[in-house]
């Protein structure tokens, strides 16, 4: 795993019930990966336009973990203390210049990151909006509308990106059916 941005970052341990048993800093988690006593929380969100397409950024090449990768419209790490839903706020509000508030917030799935090699609960979220957000260009630097269809299709090809974004784009295919 690559270093994080944020290393001194404080994050709940979690077992594999999600309960909290302890912290852990973010440096550890980047260090350690599946060798970790537990499991970490991440939250992430598909801004979903009325067309049905997901607005999916393409990462900065500065980023450690998938430089030039596709990404979630936003994701945040869930700082101990923290709920899912405050976490992928304070992300949208960071990373998207998004106020958005949790009744806004549709949870589409809650899955573990384990079959990745990623030691995650991953909670991912839908935001409904036809906007393009003001996206901060430190952590973006494009983007596209895709339909869920055709981002499984990029990933499946090789098309670089986060490790679980294949796992939230069939929890989302999945929820359609």
């Amino acid at each position: 795993m690559a270093l994080s941005d944020e290393p001194e970052e404080l994050l709940d341990l979690v077992d594999s019930h999600d309960i909290v048993v302890g912290t852990v800093v973010r440096e550890e988690v980047a260090r350690l990966g599946m060798a970790l006593p537990g499991m970490v929380r991440a939250s992430n969100v598909f801004i979903v336009d009325g067309r049905g397409r997901l607005w999916v950024p393409r990462r900065s090449p500065h980023k450690k973990s998938a430089p030039n990768g596709l990404d979630y419209s936003a994701g945040e790490h869930v700082q101990a203390g923290e709920t899912y839903a405050q976490a992928i706020i304070r992300g949208m509000k960071e990373e998207l210049n998004l106020d958005a508030g949790e009744p806004q917030l549709e949870l589409l799935a809650k899955i573990s990151n384990a079959p990745v090699g990623l030691p995650y609960f991953n909670t991912i979220y839908l935001y409904r909006s036809d906007d393009v957000p003001h996206y901060n260009t430190n952590d973006f630097v494009s983007y596209e509308w895709l339909t869920p269809a055709e981002l499984q299709a990029k990933l499946a090809a090789g098309e670089p990106a986060k490790k679980d974004m294949e796992l939230a784009v069939a929890a989302l295919l999945d929820a359609k059916k």
